[in-house]
């Protein structure tokens, strides 16, 4: 018959077990994509295919780091680029949204409203 172990002890054997796990980590035979270089990558190809590789890469992440430098690219709100020089303040600097424009208007509406209303109750 089974004799039972108390409480205690089985958190201990537990936690000796836990540690003893983390103590030895299994490495990955594998190797992962994430740990190698590119340069580490070509050196299985003949040294001008690497060479030429290397060379493309570079120039697609050059290519998507323009595109990308692009997107990021603020538009300037002059009218004449070309003719006003760069420090100068745009000629526009606060351009109004269409939403903030009908709410204004419909604010000073109701208000031009409520005065002619007021106006004609004091005559």
């Amino acid at each position: 018959m089974k004799r039972s172990i108390p409480q205690q002890m089985k958190k201990k054997m537990r936690k000796e077990i836990r540690l003893a796990q983390a103590a030895y980590p299994v490495r990955l035979s594998i190797a992962r994509t994430d740990e190698l270089s590119p340069e580490k990558m070509l050196t299985k190809y003949p040294k001008r295919v690497a060479q030429k590789q290397l060379a493309a890469s570079q120039a697609a992440q050059k290519k998507i780091g323009i595109k990308k430098s692009k997107a990021k690219h603020h538009i300037s709100k002059r009218t004449t680029p070309s003719e006003v020089k760069q420090d100068s303040a745009p000629a526009n600097s606060h351009q109004e949204g269409v939403r903030w424009v009908k709410t204004l208007t419909k604010q000073n509406l109701a208000k031009r409203r409520i005065t002619t209303r007021q106006m004609l109750k004091k005559k």
